[in-house]
């Protein structure tokens, strides 16, 4: 597949361009093909779709690949109409926070408070000076005209902020109303996303996701924005829909890596957790899921590299959660607890992210998770390490 990537660099140059700034690609392996299927690939005598995560230049259809389960890009569609209604109420948000009558407003609000506290340190001061001087009557003369004061220019203030929270107002409404519009178009998008199973039948993503969370209590009910457009789903929807059997499947990365992602070049990835896992599952492809093998058997002991009466310290691989997570991953600190189930507690004081191999801590009991959790946490008494390894691309 990395060819059919290359051979686009004479012929589609801007969508090459684009590739080369990070786009991930998959390739599902299929049995019983038809030689007619125009999608499918010849690899080493094996039959293969191809597809890629999100858009390409604004398309999900590029020739030689799967295209999207729904294609919601349609110039008249609804999901377009719909998005230039939410952009026509992000510019009306827009004008109104910067126009100048707005702007002069709040401008006025400042400056009548200012006024009003000014005069009122004044005839504070003019109180003051006279105190020593004045007589009863005029005391309370001048502690009456002090109320007086104030409640004129709360009056004042009161006015003209009145006038500035009608514009905020109006804001706040814009934006409930486009969170509402949003929200809808959001829900409405993944009800047509209409993916099929093995069966031949056909699930929106809501009933995906809620058939999910029932079966396995995760609390994911409504899907992640984006989900549906990744490579995987698409390769096994397609499969489904025109009765292919999926023989194998891989995922990679093609070009630049992301800003707060680990995704290399030509490097294979599981299925996105959070997005792809539900759908894994009701395409009945679970085997593909990150950690489902969660039986003790499968397991490799993790490698203790120091215990003492307080701590264990283990080697954690990459690609494997340091704490419990979504369902259905594996993670360190179960492992350890089934690796010696002869201690009553076990917990991780601290965590390293899934693609980061290295030492983790796990403390024996309570008191000394607590106490190790506090030197982590005010970064003095304890130092951590890192370390990798840098190659250059280029070569």
């Amino acid at each position: 597949m990395f060819n059919a990537v290359d051979r686009r660099k004479e012929c589609h140059v801007e969508w090459y361009k684009e590739v080369l700034r990070g786009k991930m690609f998959g390739v599902l392996l299929v049995d019983n093909a038809a030689p007619d299927d125009e999608l499918l690939h010849d690899i080493g005598g094996a039959r293969a779709l191809f597809a890629y995560s999100g858009q390409i230049l604004g398309r999900s259809d590029w020739e030689g690949f799967v295209p999207a389960i729904y294609d919601y890009l349609q110039p008249d569609g609804y999901f377009k109409q719909e998005e230039g209604n939410i952009s026509g109420i992000n510019k009306q948000i827009e004008e109104i926070e910067k126009s100048e009558d707005y702007a002069a407003a709040r401008r006025r609000l400042e400056e009548e408070k200012e006024q009003a506290d000014e005069e009122i340190r004044e005839y504070k001061e003019y109180i003051k000076e006279h105190k020593a001087t004045r007589t009863t009557e005029e005391a309370q003369f001048q502690n009456a005209e002090l109320r007086r004061r104030k409640q004129a220019m709360a009056v004042r203030i009161e006015e003209v902020n009145a006038v500035v929270e009608d514009y905020k107002q109006r804001i706040n409404d814009l934006k409930q109303e486009r969170k509402q519009r949003s929200d809808a178009l959001q829900r409405w998008l993944f009800e047509q996303h209409q993916l099929t199973s093995p069966d031949g039948k056909r699930h929106s993503l809501l009933k995906v996701f809620t058939d999910y969370a029932q079966r396995t209590g995760s609390k994911q009910t409504i899907p992640p924005s984006g989900t549906g457009e990744c490579c995987a789903p698409r390769l096994l929807h397609y499969a489904n829909a025109h009765g292919l059997k999926p023989v194998a499947m891989a995922e990679f990365w093609y070009g630049e890596s992301p800003k707060g992602e680990i995704r290399h070049h030509a490097c294979c990835y599981e299925p996105c957790q959070a997005k792809c896992v539900p759908i894994l599952w009701a395409m009945g492809m679970p085997q593909y899921v990150m950690g489902s093998h969660t039986a003790k058997e499968s397991e490799k002991a993790l490698e203790v590299v120091y215990e003492d009466d307080y701590l264990i310290a283990i080697n954690k691989p990459e690609g494997m959660l340091a704490v419990p997570g979504r369902v259905g991953q594996q993670n360190a600190e179960d492992i350890l607890k089934r690796q010696r189930d002869d201690l009553q507690y076990i917990k991780m004081v601290h965590r390293l992210d899934m693609d980061t191999s290295g030492v983790l801590l796990a403390a024996k009991d309570s008191e000394t998770f607590t106490a190790m959790q506090a030197l982590f946490a005010n970064h003095k008494a304890v130092r951590k390490t890192y370390e990798a390894i840098v190659c250059d691309a280029s070569h």
